[in-house]
């Protein structure tokens, strides 16, 4: 998941959901305005261009 305005890339896991309503379980934040691992330029990317 990437959170547009702090410029973080999220893993995340779904813990619940109930209805329409899904509740995510964050497992770690990585910093998108510096370097990044090849693994998240993909998030980068997208972060950029928001």
């Amino acid at each position: 998941m990437v959170d547009h305005v702090r410029g973080l890339a999220l893993d995340a896991r779904i813990g619940a959901i109930k209805g329409l309503e899904v509740v995510l379980d964050i497992t770690a934040s990585h910093n998108l305005a510096g370097l990044v691992p090849a693994r998240l330029s993909r998030a980068r990317d997208i972060w950029k261009r928001s």
